[in-house]
């Protein structure tokens, strides 16, 4: 996944999105809902902080694409419909469409 978010990012700084980050806490680091201008190894290197299982949003100042991480869930890649065929040819992904309030099961 970092490598796929390494070529989709061509090394502009990214923004993680945390949810619900008061029920974490570390005593020695005060942590922010929404970290910005990161790095790819930043976001990854968060995201091992919280074990992946975390709810998160990691997207460019753009906002064409989006991954996002959840407790007990695989993470999603989502992005806008222009460019689709770029993120297919980067990653090496399953690619699906999800409807509106569509329920997916693990």
């Amino acid at each position: 996944m970092k490598l796929g978010v390494d070529k989709i990012s061509q090394n502009r700084p990214l923004n993680l999105f945390v949810e619900d980050i008061y029920r974490y806490s570390i005593n020695e680091i005060k942590l922010k809902q929404e970290l910005e201008n990161l790095t790819v190894k930043d976001c990854f290197e968060w995201q091992e902080v919280f074990s992946f299982d975390y709810c998160t949003y990691l997207f460019p100042e753009n906002r064409k694409w989006c991954i996002t991480t959840s407790e007990n869930f695989d993470m999603f890649l989502c992005c806008k419909s222009e460019i689709t065929s770029e993120i297919t040819n980067k990653f090496e992904l399953e690619l699906f469409p999800v409807k509106y309030q569509e329920k997916i099961l693990p």
